[in-house]
């Protein structure tokens, strides 16, 4: 289905999208939902409410698929974590609908149609939603799933789908050893960088992250392993918006212990991959690593449950 209304008012609604945010997560029923989680609404508005909002806007626009929001993974795994009902999922996603029509009925420009396309868009994004969560809660091991991205429109489709070994992996492509050398020479780097001090300092902190957008920057040349650099740029996003003052000192060694941890997975995912071949499934990390980073997510969130919103989503 088209959205041929919506269309005409793309322009109009692309303006509105802090608003519509904002208003979502002030609705009582949405706020109180994450509450009961013990999820802040800022950090649920900032990392995945704001997504999802971009993503509808795409779809109405014809640039992403109806039901396959990129960021539905993610935020799965998180509610997964948290042991999020699906009936509350589902109070979420309503909010959002009613809030996206509440806007455009209090702003005049509500019509039978318009309200007709914003139903049938919402709800098959809320189908997507229920249909990824029933089959990843089913699962007894959330690595049954890979997570592939079209590196052009940056839309993630979760499927199920047969491994590569790195040896056969390494017999079908030509490396280049100089970058995989680059990696090696990052990861040792940022390991340094973090045990200089017992305490993390700014100066470690940012270079961590300058460390990090170079590894990704080196991943881009492996399009095999677009799943990975996805992951890295939720982790830098997250270190990027939280400053380290706002950090309280307990929850800043849990995070320090993560971001060890993280950047160990890829040393020796890298290394299983492109030295030992060892691995008979290349993508092994893709959800582990999306886990960690959630895991940092959810330590980084409980530090920051304020009871209004002074944080730009933006």
């Amino acid at each position: 289905m088209n959205f041929p209304e919506l269309v005409t008012y793309n322009n109009y609604f692309a303006t509105a999208k802090r608003d519509i945010l904002y208003h979502w997560m002030s609705q009582p029923s949405a706020y109180n939902t994450l509450k009961i989680y013990n999820i802040a609404p800022e950090f649920f508005g900032r990392y995945f409410g704001k997504r999802l909002i971009d993503y509808s806007f795409g779809v109405i626009n014809g640039d992403n698929e109806l039901g396959n929001c990129p960021i539905i993974g993610v935020m799965l795994v998180f509610f997964q974590k948290k042991n999020f009902a699906l009936h509350d999922i589902f109070v979420l996603c309503a909010e959002l609908k009613n809030t996206f029509l509440s806007y455009s009925l209090k702003h005049e420009v509500l019509t039978q149609n318009i309200m007709q396309e914003i139903t049938h868009l919402m709800d098959q994004n809320l189908r997507g939603v229920i249909r990824e969560f029933t089959g990843t809660a089913s699962q007894t091991d959330i690595t049954s799933l890979t997570c592939s991205i079209d590196y052009n429109t940056e839309s993630l489709k979760y499927t199920a789908e047969t491994t590569t070994s790195a040896y056969q992996y390494l017999q079908e492509i030509e490396i280049d050893f100089e970058l995989l050398d680059e990696l090696n020479e990052i990861e040792a780097e940022a390991l340094a960088f973090m045990h200089l001090d017992a305490v993390m300092t700014h100066q470690v902190y940012d270079k961590v992250i300058s460390l990090l957008l170079s590894y990704m920057k080196v991943l881009n040349w492996l399009i095999e392993f677009k799943e990975i650099t996805y992951a890295l740029s939720v982790l830098v996003d997250i270190l990027e918006h939280t400053p380290l003052e706002n950090i309280d000192k307990e929850h800043l060694g849990v995070s320090s212990i993560y971001l060890k941890a993280i950047i160990s997975d890829l040393s020796m995912w890298h290394t299983s991959v492109f030295v030992t071949q060892s691995t008979e499934d290349i993508h092994y990390l893709d959800d582990t690593l999306l886990s960690s980073i959630t895991q940092l997510q959810i330590t980084l969130s409980g530090q920051d449950n304020h009871d209004t919103f002074d944080i730009e989503f933006f």
